[in-house]
């Protein structure tokens, strides 16, 4: 795949590992951290197909161009790739880090199989906590049809308050058992495990670092 200049191919990079992920946690129902959790070529295509299939998905993509389903046929290609299966990371011996000199740069990219089991989720259930509490976060407030237009209309993560981990199996959920959180929201309240900071921890965190700034 070619790109008109190497602006555009940087810009093309960005997107991949910063908006891709977000998007994919979104609508796809993955537990995605980053482009590089996963990188099976096939995986990324399922996805790309289902795009047309889930409407959150669809509607989003259709609002960029179709950028999100572009930078997924990137990608995808990218992990197919000659360069990308000829990469290779050799493990190096630790050594005293105080005698080594100061490293500006590092490796990455080794593909890595890895086989998971994902937990469904069900996409009616993210709109019906969407319809009874909105999209605003409900932490901190942020809203993000506010701050980026139209592009953030009907955005926001929808938070477990019950991680769907701890559960033994299928169960009932309803939209009083989700609360809508923004990114950043989202992530503080599963920097603590196995259990989540409550909405009202989140809160007080966020008042007392205002309070010591």
């Amino acid at each position: 795949m070619r790109f008109a200049s190497e602006e555009e191919r940087t810009e093309m990079a960005r997107f991949i590992e910063t908006e891709l992920p977000v998007f994919v946690r979104r609508h796809l129902d993955t537990g995605l951290e980053s482009v590089w959790t996963c990188t099976s070529a096939s995986q990324w295509q399922e996805w790309r197909t289902r795009i047309a299939t889930v409407p959150g998905a669809k509607a989003e993509n259709d609002a960029s161009d179709g950028l999100f389903s572009k930078a997924i046929k990137y990608f995808a290609y990218f992990l197919n790739s000659r360069f990308y299966r000829d990469l290779q990371v050799k493990p190096k011996k630790v050594k005293d880090i105080a005698s080594r000199p100061q490293q500006t740069t590092y490796v990455e990219g080794n593909v890595v199989q890895q086989t998971v089991d994902r937990r469904e989720r069900d996409p009616q259930v993210r709109q019906a906590c969407i319809d009874k509490y909105g999209c605003r976060c409900m932490v901190c407030g942020f809203d993000f049809k506010a701050v980026y237009g139209p592009v953030g209309e009907g955005y926001i993560e929808v938070h477990h308050l019950l991680p769907i981990s701890q559960t033994d199996s299928e169960h009932e959920v309803n939209p009083d058992d989700l609360r809508p959180l923004c990114a950043n929201c989202h992530a503080m309240a599963h920097r603590r495990r196995p259990e989540p900071f409550s909405i009202e921890e989140l809160k007080q965190l966020i008042e007392d670092a205002a309070r010591q700034a």
